[in-house]
């Protein structure tokens, strides 16, 4: 049985999937959810993780089987599962565990207008709900609409600034491997902008590999427009809560063999960044792997006699 009090937070759901949180849960609290807004629809958007698209679909059946209709954004950002409350005047869930590791999901919810709710604004209330699994027995179930919400929210955006004057710009865009991938084209379309992606391309379900959450099918940084391979240098970016696997990070460095700069990025609202710089340097030479000049390979197609092996193991 699931630990309710376990994955519910300050503001929002998260556990491991499924052994904390799986699809009788996502549908237990999309039931208590409708029923605690009492709201005729909900929108629900869901990012990239391969987790999260049988989570969704749960979390609307919850929501259908109360008698709430669904409107379907699909895959998506956030803060577009805002904007579709905001401007549908609707409550939302966002299925998304946002920096955390591939094995984790979650779900983030708002009342219509995009109110955030949380534990003193009713997060406590749904908490129990779905672990008690009552909600109002209905007659007629909700139905589920897809919707088309990127279009929308892209337009929305622009209309934020005059855009009459801008000037025709290239723009490098690192993505990420998150969700601006999927929605930084549609928000730039019809600009003057032509854009150089890192880590962009439409979205592939989220994978781990060495602790990082990755959508591309490579290992490597790649270059930038006239970068030559050896003036290339490399960025590491937390995800956040310490998830990140710096010992595994250099050795995919040694691996291909990267012999230029390794930059780290300071961000802290607090610490000065020249004593962040000063921490930084010894932690980046403190996990340089030297490497050595002869490979397995080199050994294992040369010739050798007893001597020669007595040696190499030291006896």
């Amino acid at each position: 049985m699931a630990d309710y009090a376990k994955i519910f937070k300050a503001y929002d759901v998260r556990g491991v999937v499924p052994d904390e949180l799986d699809e009788g849960v996502a549908e237990a609290v999309g039931a208590a959810f409708a029923t605690m807004t009492g709201a005729p629809a909900v929108a629900i958007v869901h990012d990239m993780r391969t987790s999260s698209v049988p989570l969704a679909a749960a979390f609307a059946r919850g929501a259908t089987s109360a008698g709430t209709d669904v409107v379907d954004g699909g895959l998506g950002s956030t803060d577009m599962l805002y904007y579709a409350s905001g401007s549908l005047g609707i409550p939302g869930a966002m299925l998304t565990a946002s920096h955390n590791p591939a094995k984790y999901n979650g779900i983030k919810l708002c009342r219509a207008g995009a109110r955030p709710v949380g534990q003193d604004t009713g997060l406590a209330e749904i908490r129990d709900l779905a672990s008690s699994g009552v909600h109002a027995a209905v007659s007629t179930p909700g139905t589920v609409q897809r919707k088309d919400l990127l279009s929308g929210y892209a337009d929305y955006l622009k209309a934020l600034v005059d855009l009459s004057g801008i000037r025709p710009l290239k723009v490098v865009v690192d993505a990420g491997n998150g969700m601006a991938g999927h929605t930084v084209p549609k928000v730039f379309e019809g600009l003057p902008l032509t854009v150089v992606p890192l880590y962009f391309a439409a979205p592939r379900p989220v994978i781990e590999r060495d602790g990082m959450l990755i959508m591309r099918d490579d290992d490597r940084m790649p270059l930038l427009p006239g970068e030559a391979e050896e003036t290339r240098w490399v960025r590491f970016r937390s995800l956040g809560d310490g998830q990140v696997n710096f010992p595994a990070i250099f050795s995919k460095m040694a691996q291909y063999g990267f012999s230029s700069w390794a930059v780290l990025e300071w961000e802290c609202a607090l610490k000065h960044p020249e004593d962040g710089a000063r921490e930084g340097a010894p932690f980046i030479r403190d996990h340089i792997i030297r490497v050595t000049e002869h490979a397995f390979d080199d050994f294992a197609g040369g010739s050798a006699d007893r001597e020669t092996n007595r040696r190499l193991l030291g006896l």
